[in-house]
């Protein structure tokens, strides 16, 4: 059995990492010569606006399309997506924290949603660098909810390094980041673990499908 590595937040020996320590560059995989993960686990950060929307989309950048004939191509934002994105992460408070807790994004079908949903997702799984971090997907039903969570299994499973560093659990539903205690899963809007979550992250699908109206509130605060 291979043995998984087990993968310091603190490792600056990789080319990328020595970047970012000295001109606070994110990389992209594919397009930077070097490439490394361990930079968004690295303990130094610079929480100002626009490092803060580089942060995020170039980590989402780095992921891969999860199917289709884009699958395991790169997932690069189009411009749209990076609008909808980088204010949400980049308008902070004095102490250099997210000041927008929430956001509704309606989109019509097959216009890469879920994909952008998934990425988001495992961004604030182990790239938010929150100790503990509970994120769940949830939706009206299992089958719905667990959308969101199959594409970020493939994308996780198209890439080795990242698949290096956190535990994709099929049958539970879930996945783990053991280094930070992080863990993602997957619930029914009506399931009685839903109640009283202290979430760091959701993804709400299909909300107008939901049999109660303001529902949401009830599982808990996304930070």
């Amino acid at each position: 059995m291979m043995k998984r590595p087990r993968l310091t937040a603190s490792s600056s020996d990789h080319p990328a990492v020595r970047r970012y320590l000295r001109d606070g560059h994110y990389p992209v995989r594919g397009v930077d010569r070097h490439f490394s993960w361990d930079v968004w686990t690295h303990p130094e950060r610079q929480r100002t606006p626009q490092a803060e929307a580089e942060r995020v989309t170039a980590r989402s950048s780095s992921l891969t399309h999860s199917k289709g004939p884009a699958a395991r191509q790169p997932f690069r934002l189009r411009s749209w997506q990076a609008a909808i994105i980088r204010p949400l992460f980049s308008t902070l408070d004095a102490d250099g924290y997210r000041s927008i807790r929430t956001a509704f994004v309606f989109l019509p079908t097959r216009q890469g949603k879920t994909e952008l949903a998934a990425a988001l997702m495992l961004y604030m799984l182990f790239g938010d660098q929150e100790e503990g971090a509970e994120l769940f997907s949830v939706a009206v039903d299992i089958d719905q909810a667990a959308l969101v969570f199959n594409v970020a299994r493939s994308m996780v499973r198209h890439d080795p390094e990242l698949q290096a560093r956190l535990e994709v659990v099929p049958s539970r539903k879930r996945i783990l980041h053991h280094l930070s205690s992080s863990a993602w899963r997957v619930i029914a809007s009506d399931a009685p673990s839903a109640l009283g979550v202290n979430a760091s992250g959701l993804a709400l699908d299909e909300l107008a499908a939901w049999p109660h109206r303001g529902q949401e509130s009830r599982h808990g605060g996304e930070r």
